[in-house]
């Protein structure tokens, strides 16, 4: 064992020369097989002519599903406020709501419960003409702007996605809370007014209060749901709209700009639709131009089928940024309008997920090809040994 260890000593001994070129050595082979790499993974005529169709298939696509992104409403296509037809769908349904679910005597339906703490009954609250957040008079006694004819920016009431939350308590409650989150009352009983007698609500008595009533009368909670989605629903399609959601909380300021742009709540919802099926189509022609090209993988001709579809990566990777890069040149000339934003979201996560599952593979390539170029020389050393070894075992013998 001696002489074994001797010899690995003696073996183990390189100059700084000698380490310099094994070092130069690894770069030579490491760029050797990145060459084979890009070798192996670049596209021919045929990969080409799927990178050309699918830049055709995404142009079209775009020419097809583009023009509409953040065009606004016009006001002859709404509504007035004070619409007669508004008035009396919310009088048919409210009717309804009543047919459906009042029994005076509580037996074939819901009676009614007189509140002891001042708050309106369920059946009230169904019929109500008037929903609080509606208030503005008052509001500058209590300093308060409601930004005049604006003031559904205001209240989050009137926020289609938190008024589901702050619009059903304020009607159970008789409320109003602002976008800074500030809550007052409100007098339902004369008109519609700001009670300045009253101090500022916070958010937990808020919810402490809609407790309160609901623990009175269940069927308060969704009576008021039933007004929120009715007030939400008639406010939609009038000539102001639905204030976007949310924004209003952050930035006052930026909120009324857009608002006054009549870029509204539905205004959105198109947007959405637009972008969902900008992006829907644009992975559609993805996935088929996938699948038709994986088609024509040849086990014999292409060897390993991940190096295959690193190229089937790289085509929809290609297609999908020449189609964004052209259109967003184009609509730098167009207008905004013309924005594939859909289109260029696909395009963000194949960059992302593609480079990703390229930079694997080239990866696992690169270890495997070093693997086999320096497998040699540990064979060379494992022979080496193996005949040291027999010496010693005939030289023991002996």
């Amino acid at each position: 064992m001696d002489n074994i260890e001797k010899y690995y000593k003696d073996k183990l001994k390189i100059s700084d020369d000698e380490r310099g070129e094994l070092f130069q050595d690894f770069l030579k082979n490491e760029k050797e097989v990145n060459e084979l790499f890009s070798k192996k993974t670049g596209l021919n005529k045929s990969d080409f002519a799927f990178l050309f169709f699918a830049v055709a298939l995404q142009a079209t696509r775009q020419f097809l599903l583009t023009g509409d992104l953040g065009s606004t409403f016009k006001l002859d296509e709404r509504v007035k406020d004070n619409d007669k037809s508004i008035k009396k769908e919310i009088e048919a349904q409210q009717e309804n709501y009543k047919k459906k679910n009042y029994s005076p005597d509580g037996k074939d339906g819901w009676g009614t419960k007189k509140t002891q703490k001042g708050y309106r009954t369920w059946l009230e609250i169904a019929m109500t003409k008037k929903v609080p957040y509606d208030v503005t008079e008052g509001s500058t006694t209590l300093n308060i702007n409601m930004l005049g004819g604006y003031h559904r920016l205001k209240t989050l009431g009137h926020d289609p996605i938190l008024g589901w939350i702050f619009g059903t308590l304020n009607i159970i409650t008789d409320t109003v809370t602002l976008t800074n989150f500030q809550t007052y009352a409100v007098n339902m009983k004369n008109g519609l007014a700001f009670d300045i007698i009253k101090a500022p609500i916070s958010l937990f008595e808020l919810f402490q209060m809609g407790y309160e009533s609901i623990s009175e009368e269940w069927q308060r909670l969704p009576a008021a749901i039933f007004a929120q989605g009715l007030h939400l629903k008639s406010d939609e399609f009038t000539k102001l709209g639905l204030p976007i959601p949310v924004i209003g909380t952050f930035s006052e300021e930026l909120a009324l700009k857009i608002y006054k742009q009549n870029y509204d709540y539905l205004t959105l919802i198109k947007d959405i639709k637009i972008v969902g099926r900008q992006a829907a189509f644009s992975a559609l022609i993805n996935y088929i131009v996938a699948t038709v090209h994986r088609f024509f993988y040849a086990p014999n001709k292409d060897e390993d089928e991940k190096l295959y579809e690193v190229k089937t990566r790289k085509i929809l990777l290609y297609s999908n940024i020449i189609a964004s890069t052209s259109n967003i040149i184009y609509t730098s000339l167009t207008g905004i309008n013309n924005l594939d934003l859909g289109g260029l979201l696909v395009t963000l996560y194949r960059i992302v997920s593609d480079v990703s599952y390229i930079t694997k593979i080239k990866k696992e390539f690169i270890e495997n090809e070093l693997n086999k170029k320096y497998q040699g020389q540990i064979d060379d050393l494992d022979r080496e040994i193996n005949q040291i070894l027999e010496k010693l075992h005939f030289k023991n013998l002996g």
